[in-house]
């Protein structure tokens, strides 16, 4: 029971600080900045498309990820699952601040916007 409910507020921090953390920031910043540089023409549009593909398969893929280890989650740890959700949603409430427009997914978002403009260069 112990040894469940640790496995579950382990893999509940892991899945709540990287996948969802990294969902929030591409649905709080990553789709916005691009959607926005996008209508106001600023930068390389082919660029800015293919960088929000990205965004948005990633957006798929740690979705999907984040999907199936919660329900193996629920299935195989029973009560080990609460601490599973206990732990997302703190990691969640302590993250969600990252999550928006700071200077570090700023940094971020242009490393990867010029990264894509030399790819397609």
């Amino acid at each position: 029971m112990i040894i469940k409910y640790i496995i579950g507020v382990s893999v509940g921090w892991i899945i709540g600080s990287s996948m969802l953390i990294n969902v929030l920031t591409i649905l709080r910043f990553g789709i916005p900045m691009c959607n926005v540089l996008l209508k106001n023409k600023e930068d390389d549009e082919r660029a800015l498309k293919n960088l929000r593909n990205r965004y948005c398969l990633s957006l798929i893929i740690c979705s999907i990820i984040t999907i199936i280890i919660t329900w193996l989650c629920y299935k195989f740890l029973n009560n080990g699952f609460k601490g599973y959700t206990f732990a997302i949603i703190v990691s969640i409430i302590l993250g969600f601040n990252t999550t928006g427009n700071n200077t570090n997914n700023m940094a971020d978002f242009y490393n990867s916007l010029q990264n894509q403009i030399r790819r397609l260069s």
